[in-house]
């Protein structure tokens, strides 16, 4: 008797399911997805930050993967956050400078490089982000404040932004005359499109000397569409430093902006000096230098 109803019940189970994907055939099933897991980024023995970095769309996710990472294992965590800034798209220094990084920032001998490059990503504002290193007690310095106090800030690291105005050989070393700059962006209204200009003459009498005299007075009247744009300002700071270099370095050109990072060796007095400059020249050594994007973040 119950083989007998078995193929009936198989087959109201048939039918029941076909009514019911025949009732639900707007909405497709939820495909069925198995997170089968990655490596584990902290043991692995293939471990490659550069590659790790750009597997993610966003360079703020890259930092999110290198702070889990540094929990586990705090040299490959490091790797990885260098990784994900020299991807060139990290700009936000305040979530770099949250707390979660800061004793590396202070005590790690390359950070003052990476720092450097997200500086130059940002646009490359020295003074407004050195200002943010220096809450977190961050040393690096600018150089206006290694020609303040000489002798306080030897062998200090120091950010410029600066261009490459004359150039040097000596044997198989070189040096460079560094002049600082700062950039400024600024929202500014300006008119776009064509306008026009209407002429009326106004006829006016006064009172210069002799009574009843008249002037007819010429008005220009115009309209102009305006919108904001964005425009830059260098300004030159009057610093000057000369930097030294192990071998002359055809990548770092002349005028064109750089922010360079250099060792403050000291001062030297200016033979030529005139009111535009400072009278003290700074020594430092170049360590690195990047272009600096083309807008200053804040």
């Amino acid at each position: 008797m119950r083989r007998n109803l078995l193929p009936v019940f198989a087959l109201a189970l048939f039918g029941c399911a076909t009514s019911t994907a025949g009732a639900g055939a707007t909405a497709p099933a939820t495909p069925l997805v198995i997170d089968r897991g990655g490596p584990d980024l902290a043991s692995t023995p293939n471990f490659d930050a550069r590659a790790e970095a750009h597997r993610f769309d966003h360079a703020a996710d890259c930092e999110i993967e290198a702070r889990a990472l540094k929990a586990s294992n705090a040299e490959r965590g490091w790797k990885l956050l260098r990784a994900c800034i020299e991807r060139g798209d990290f700009t936000d220094l305040r979530v770099l400078l949250d707390g979660a990084w800061d004793a590396e920032l202070r005590n790690r001998a390359d950070a003052g490089e990476m720092l450097t490059k997200l500086i130059a990503v940002r646009g490359g504002d020295i003074e407004g982000d050195v200002a943010f290193l220096h809450d977190h007690r961050v040393p690096v310095f600018t150089l206006a404040d290694a020609l303040a106090q000489p002798e306080v800030y030897a062998g200090r690291l120091v950010i410029m932004r600066a261009r490459v105005s004359d150039f040097r050989k000596a044997g198989s070393a070189a040096t460079v005359q560094l002049d600082e700059y700062t950039h400024n962006d600024d929202l500014v209204y300006a008119r776009v499109g064509h306008g026009h200009v209407r002429t009326r003459r106004v006829e006016e009498s006064g009172h210069d000397g002799q009574m009843g005299e008249h002037h007819q007075v010429t008005v220009h009247e115009g309209h102009h569409r305006t919108e904001q744009r964005m425009t830059s300002d260098d300004i030159a700071t009057g610093r000057q430093a000369l930097g030294k270099l192990d071998k002359p370095d055809p990548f770092l050109e002349p005028n064109k902006d750089f922010v360079v990072l250099a060792r403050f060796d000291g001062v030297r007095q200016r033979n030529d000096t005139d009111e535009d400059h400072d009278p003290r020249l700074a020594v430092v050594s170049v360590l690195h230098y990047f272009r600096p994007g083309a807008l200053s973040l804040y």
